[in-house]
């Protein structure tokens, strides 16, 4: 009898603590002595931006997966967004997402499996946790030397799965050092719709395509430097190019500004880049939403300054809330810049009367025939460098 409470208690943990790791077959064990051969795929997984949803970017999904490059969308709702805001919070929960998306992705490939992204199971429980676990902001002062990177670059990659939320798993305590490297602030476990261990020596790369604030989280994603007093994502072992489509990367001066100094700190981008930004929408005749985003996204021209020239702000152009000067700040050898003529930064009229209410100029000039970045004729300018990239044009 002890024994068979012993057993059902051990399971109990492989299942929901991930304290045991649960035994494999013999045949699907991996050896990681070798360095895994990697193909660059033609499919990409999209990160929604800033208080936006999968849903929204479901189209944008469909109009790639038709020319060529099958694509997912972070299955990620709007509002999860929120545990990222307010007392400088940071990327984190969407971080979380991102990875095990593209993990899931990467190794249905791998396997010759259909790649179908399971639906995030997500109670009110688990987002209190979420949110009042996420208290780091990106720090800045994070210094690892080359040598500590290395070394954990180079550790034996976790297993791959994809995760639904648990609320009956308690999370880390953030002030455990133990727990830094790798607390998640996600309650994750298993669940049955499992892509499996990679069973070849086949590490498949795919593209990453963020929308404005989704490229911040795409960089950090790519990162090889713990983020937020917590782990390094190291997706660049997962992605052969990053695309950004209207993304803020210039450094800015004020609060809640430090994901995209962060990102700046980093060395040049380490994978294939496109920034995308576009030209059309000047500030002084677009409303205030585009304005105020304007003099956000306005790099100062003086240094450690948070002066900006009314009349400067008046005269930028962009896409209606990011400059094409911000837009096409990435740097990096292999980082490309394409400026895209009268494209708007979102469907806004797509988003019923919230459009209208947030952003009237905006929401007026789509509905009069405006596109954005993810409208089919758009899409033709830019998908190329997605699809004439890879190794391998189609997938299962």
């Amino acid at each position: 009898m002890m024994l068979m409470m012993l057993k059902k208690y051990l399971d109990i943990l492989r299942r929901h603590r991930k304290i045991i790791p649960t035994p494999q077959p013999q045949n699907e064990k991996i050896s990681y002595s070798t360095k895994p051969q990697m193909v660059d795929v033609s499919a990409a997984v999209i990160v929604p931006g800033f208080l936006m949803g999968e849903s929204e970017f479901k189209p944008l999904a469909e109009s790639l997966t038709k020319r060529g490059v099958p694509t997912v969308v972070v299955p990620l709702p709007a509002w999860h967004w929120i545990a990222c805001c307010f007392g400088k919070k940071s990327f984190r929960p969407i971080l979380v997402r991102v990875d095990r998306t593209v993990r899931h992705v990467t190794a249905c490939i791998a396997n010759n499996q259909d790649v179908v992204v399971p639906k995030l199971h997500y109670s009110g429980i688990d987002f209190c946790n979420e949110y009042f676990h996420n208290i780091y902001g990106p720090s800045a002062d994070d210094n690892h030397d080359d040598a500590s990177i290395t070394q954990q670059h180079s550790a034996s990659p976790p297993n791959i799965c994809f995760a639904q939320f648990s609320p009956q798993r308690k999370l880390p305590s953030p002030s455990s050092t133990s727990d830094k490297e790798e607390m998640e602030y996600l309650p994750l476990s298993p669940i049955n719709h499992d892509p499996s261990r990679v069973t070849t020596n086949i590490q498949p790369r795919i593209a990453l395509i963020g929308h404005s604030a989704g490229g911040l989280v795409s960089r950090i994603y790519l990162s090889n430097r713990p983020y937020a007093a917590g782990r390094a994502y190291r997706g660049s072992e997962f992605i052969h190019s990053l695309v950004t489509l209207g993304t803020p990367h210039g450094n800015v001066q004020g609060p809640n500004m430090e994901n995209i100094h962060w990102c700046n700190q980093e060395p040049p981008l380490s994978v294939r880049g496109l920034a995308i930004g576009a030209i059309g929408t000047p500030g002084h005749c677009s409303g205030s939403l585009t304005e105020g985003a304007y003099t956000f996204s306005t790099i100062p021209q003086k240094q450690n300054s948070n002066y900006h020239d009314d009349n400067d702000i008046l005269m930028l152009d962009g896409d209606g809330l990011t400059t094409i000067e911000s837009a096409l700040s990435l740097k990096g050898e292999n980082v490309e810049h394409k400026i895209l003529q009268d494209v708007t930064h979102y469907p806004w009229s797509n988003a019923g009367i919230w459009g209208h209410l947030i952003e009237p100029e905006l929401a007026k000039q789509h509905l009069e025939g405006k596109p954005w970045y993810g409208d089919d004729h758009i899409v033709d300018e830019w998908v190329g460098f997605i699809a004439d990239h890879t190794n391998i044009t189609s997938i299962k």
